[in-house]
């Protein structure tokens, strides 16, 4: 078995997120949407269907951040969600993801 990459990891668990459930600007809303990040660290929580803040959160140190940051310098995947507009946020984010692994990261 050959290790995932963290971009790997993070498509394998974001893409069967429906769209709708992407938020930009904050972790969470603390119902069951959240940006990129804070349904990256959910789902890689011992908890992931905990919403709470302090579980969507990542303080800026999250693999996923900072490989994104690697891959792209000051164009990371948290820029991605937050300037995409809600119909293509989930797209663009897939897209983003699909970069990083053909990339090698």
């Amino acid at each position: 078995m050959t290790n995932e990459t963290v971009a790997q990891k993070a498509l394998r668990l974001l893409e069967p997120i429906p769209a709708e459930d992407f938020l930009a600007e904050k972790f969470t809303d603390g119902l069951g949407r959240c940006c990129v990040i804070g349904h990256y660290m959910r789902l890689t929580s011992e908890n992931p269907m905990d919403f709470s803040f302090y579980n969507c959160r990542d303080l800026y140190w999250s693999d996923l951040r900072l490989e994104s940051e690697k891959f792209s310098p000051g164009r990371n995947i948290v820029k991605v969600n937050n300037s995409s507009p809600p119909e293509t946020r989930k797209n663009n984010i897939i897209a983003f993801l699909e970069d990083m692994i053909a990339a090698g990261y």
